[in-house]
């Protein structure tokens, strides 16, 4: 290699490397934005409505996710009016505390919480809907408080 051809790699390396650092400072520093304001305050009022909570954590490009989304949406009618159904986008940094504050790092991730806001079950990826329908029965009865 010539010294030419050393000084060029050199600053094509230089020039990387400040594009990389760049990009880095870039995402650091963007504004992550207030708590989702829609989904936090559906949590908030379902949760003092002492209503047991479907919490799902999705993405609008994740296909798995729409699978998981039809799941839902079969099984909403019959619950409905017991159960508060809630739907976190995981792309959207409004969502962003509410996403650290369930420790939500994959998608889709479904949570069932009681009526006080607890934790009951957590489904990652998509489940069958009768496993859901059985989940949300037996929280309703009691089972599961």
């Amino acid at each position: 290699m010539t010294n030419g051809e050393t000084g060029k790699r050199r600053k094509l390396i230089s020039a990387a490397v400040l594009v990389v650092a760049a990009v880095i400072l870039t995402f650091k520093f963007l504004p992550i934005g207030k708590t989702g304001d829609a989904a936090v305050e559906l949590l908030d009022k379902a949760i003092k409505g002492k209503r047991p909570i479907l919490l799902f954590f999705y993405a609008k490009i994740c296909t798995a996710c729409l699978d998981m989304e039809k799941v839902i949406d079969a099984i909403r009618p019959q619950f409905e009016n017991e159960i508060a159904f809630i739907k976190v986008d995981y792309n959207d940094n409004r969502n962003a505390e509410l996403i650290k504050r369930f420790a939500v790092l994959t998608i889709p991730t479904t949570f069932i919480l009681d009526n006080r806001g607890r934790k009951v079950q957590t489904y990652v990826g998509v489940k069958k809907q009768q496993e859901l329908i059985e989940t949300l029965r037996e929280l309703l009865k009691g089972k599961r408080r």
